[in-house]
């Protein structure tokens, strides 16, 4: 008998849950339970046990002691990953947030147009490029040619275009 053996005597054994009966035994079964009810026994019994993995101990014993070193493995590889991934995604983060910031200066750097109103008929630019600045131009050289500028002494109804005929 070595230092990694228990040995247990059991004297009464309980005939309900088949463990050993001591002075204060509370049996411990369901009430359901279809197990067949046995006799309390009275007989002498030795159980010798490995005190290191708590097996019963024979002749051909061999100790397994069963450790968590392949969890902890598996958990710090885990945790590895998914540090890795925090740290790439991260980085890729900040790569577009530098890329987004560099896109937006590139964006202030263009010559932006005036935000002030640019009305046609006060514009005295003779070579603004605008779309409203341009027809309003046409359009004034076209009617003064027609003599609108003067207006007629009538109104409109004499007027030479086809909506001013009665």
């Amino acid at each position: 008998m070595g230092p990694g053996v228990r040995v247990r005597f059991s004297l009464i054994t309980c005939g309900r849950c088949g463990r050993q009966r001591g002075i204060r035994h509370t049996c411990i079964t369901r009430a359901d339970s279809k197990r067949r009810v046995r006799r309390t026994s009275v007989k002498p019994g030795i159980t010798v046990t490995c005190g290191r993995c708590g097996k019963a101990r024979g002749l051909r014993h061999t100790c397994h002691i069963k450790t968590d070193f392949k969890k902890r493995r598996k958990r710090q590889a885990r945790q590895e990953r998914t540090a890795a991934n925090r740290k790439r995604k991260a980085e890729g983060a900040a790569r577009r947030r530098a890329a987004a910031v560099a896109r937006k200066a590139g964006a202030r750097k263009k010559p932006r147009r005036p935000r002030e109103r640019h009305d046609p008929a006060t514009c005295r630019l003779p070579d603004c490029d605008r779309y409203g600045c341009t027809k309003y131009r046409e359009g004034f050289v076209d009617g003064h040619e027609d003599g609108y500028d003067e207006g007629f002494d009538q109104g409109v109804q004499n007027c030479p275009r086809p909506h001013g005929v009665a």
